[in-house]
C-alpha cells in the first residue's frame, strides 16, 4: 500500500515539474517574432521570404491572431514629383504647406491660406463594450469616406487677379485641395498601454493594418498612485472614466486606442483666361479680334459711335483652364513621407467623438475565485 501512495506521490510530482517548466518556458520565449506572423500576413514581392533582400512583410491580422505584429507597412511606391514653384503662379498658387492632426493648409503666393482635413473614419472592435484582461481585442478601421476636398476663391475680377500676380487677362481664379486615402500604406495603432508592460515586452505599444488585434495584460483600471504616476507618467497610470459599459449610462475607465491613417494630397487651380473669340450678335461688328458695339444713332456711320465691347461683362470672351488634380509631394513637411497621417478616428459603436477609441478592460480572475 506504502509503495502504490510513494509510486502515485512521485508521478504527481513529476507532472508538477513538467507544467512548471513548461510556464518557465513560455514566459521566456523570445517574442520580437511572433508564430501568429507567419499566418496572419503575406511576403511582398511573391517567392520573398525572412532574411531576403528586397522583401518585406505585410501584416493582415485575423481575428485568432496575437498582435502587434513587428513588421514594416507596405512601401506606397515613389512619390510624385515636386510641384513647380509660384512662377507661373496659375500652375502651383502655394508656397508652402503646414501639417496638423489630420489637417493640411496650404499658404498661398498671393497670399491666401486654404484648409482641408481628413474626414473621420469609422472603427468597429470586438468584443464590444468592454474586453477581458489576457483575452484578443480586433480593430478594423472603415477607409470610407475616402476623400475631402476644400476650395476658395483667390481672385475674382480681372483687376483683382493682375494685382496679386495671375496676369493680364485672367478672371475668376479659384484654388482646391484634396485628401484621398492611401490605401496601399498600412495604418498604426496605438495602444495606449502600460509602461511596464512594453518595458517587460509582454504587449507592444503598435500595431499594423486596416485590421489589427491586441491583448491587454492589464486591466485599463484608472491608477491614481502618486508613486506609480511619478514613475511611469500619468498616461500610463491614469486612463479616462469615458468607457462603454454593460449599464446603460455607466461610463468605466478605459485605454485609449488611437489609429493614424495615411492621407495623399493634391491641388487644383481653375480659371477663366481672355481668348478674343467671341462672335458678333446683331447689332454688333467685327473690329480686329473682338465685336464692338453700337452706341451712335443708326444713320451715322462714324467709327466713334462704336464700342470695344468689355470682355470682363461678355461671357464669349473668355475660356475656363484647370491644372487638373496636381500630387503634393508633402515629405518636406512630415519628416520623410510624401503622404500625411491622420488620427480622427472615431468608434461606430459608442459617440465619443473623433480622435480615440475607448476600449475598458476588466480583470475577471477575481468572479473565477471559490
Amino acid at each position: 500500500m506504502r509503495k502504490r501512495f510513494a509510486w502515485a506521490l512521485a508521478m504527481v510530482l513529476v507532472s508538477g515539474l513538467a507544467l512548471l517548466a513548461a510556464s518557465q518556458s513560455a514566459q521566456s520565449a523570445p517574442s520580437a517574432m511572433p508564430v501568429s506572423q507567419y499566418t496572419c500576413g503575406y511576403w511582398d514581392p511573391p517567392g520573398c521570404g525572412l532574411g531576403l533582400p528586397g522583401c518585406v512583410w505585410v501584416p493582415n491580422p485575423g481575428p485568432h491572431c496575437s498582435t502587434p505584429v513587428p513588421a514594416t507597412p507596405r512601401p506606397p511606391g515613389p512619390p510624385p514629383p515636386p510641384p513647380p514653384a509660384c512662377n507661373p503662379i496659375k500652375q502651383n498658387p502655394f508656397t508652402d504647406f503646414t501639417v496638423s492632426d489630420g489637417t493640411l493648409t496650404g499658404n498661398g503666393c498671393s497670399p491666401f491660406s486654404l484648409s482641408v482635413t481628413a474626414p473621420c473614419l469609422n472603427v468597429q472592435r470586438n468584443p464590444f463594450p468592454r474586453g477581458v484582461v489576457a483575452r484578443e481585442n480586433t480593430f478594423e478601421v472603415f477607409p470610407q469616406p475616402g476623400s475631402a476636398e476644400s476650395g476658395t476663391e483667390v481672385c475674382g475680377s480681372p483687376a483683382d487677379c493682375r494685382a496679386k500676380g495671375y496676369g493680364e487677362q485672367v478672371r475668376n481664379v479659384n484654388v482646391s485641395l484634396r485628401l484621398a486615402i492611401e490605401p496601399g500604406v498600412s495604418p498604426v495603432w496605438g495602444w495606449d498601454e502600460r509602461t511596464w508592460n512594453v518595458r517587460s515586452q509582454r504587449s507592444s505599444e503598435i500595431g499594423w493594418g486596416w485590421q489589427s488585434s491586441h491583448i491587454y495584460e492589464t486591466s485599463s483600471f484608472d491608477i491614481q498612485d502618486e508613486t506609480c504616476i511619478r514613475q511611469y507618467g500619468e498616461g500610463s497610470c491614469r486612463k479616462p472614466l469615458n468607457g462603454p459599459s454593460l449599464i446603460a449610462g455607466e461610463k468605466l475607465p478605459a485605454y485609449q486606442v488611437t489609429v493614424s491613417t495615411p492621407w495623399k494630397a493634391f491641388y487644383k487651380v481653375d480659371w477663366e483666361e481672355r481668348t478674343w473669340e467671341c462672335k458678333c450678335r446683331p447689332g454688333t461688328k467685327a473690329d480686329g479680334n473682338c465685336c464692338c458695339d453700337y452706341v451712335g444713332p443708326p444713320s451715322a456711320h462714324k467709327t466713334e459711335e462704336w464700342d470695344w465691347c468689355k470682355p470682363e461683362s461678355d461671357g464669349r470672351c473668355w475660356e475656363g483652364q484647370s491644372t487638373g488634380w496636381q500630387s503634393i509631394d508633402l515629405s518636406r513637411y512630415t519628416g520623410g513621407t510624401w503622404w500625411m497621417w491622420s488620427n480622427r478616428a472615431k468608434s461606430v459603436q459608442q459617440n465619443v467623438g473623433c480622435g480615440v477609441i475607448p476600449v475598458p478592460i476588466i480583470e475577471i480572475q477575481g468572479l473565477l475565485d471559490p
